[in-house]
């Protein structure tokens, strides 16, 4: 997953397994993110939300891959 934030004030990226409340990935604050979240195990398929939060009060442009 990648995440690039042009602007100069950070965004909170959060992954979360569907049904769960508990994130399983919690990048905060920052402009870029780059990370792996490895799906390997039987118990790892299934559906995931990936949730993007604005930290700051004006509306940001972000661009993200998800592959």
């Amino acid at each position: 997953m990648a995440v690039t934030n042009e602007d100069p004030e950070p965004i909170t990226v959060t992954v979360y397994k569907k049904n769960s409340d508990i994130p399983i990935m919690n990048k905060r604050g920052q402009t870029e993110v780059l990370d792996i979240l490895q799906i390997i195990e039987e118990d790892d398929q299934g559906v995931y939300v990936v949730e993007f939060t604005n930290t700051c009060r004006y509306i940001q442009d972000f661009a993200f891959i998800i592959k």
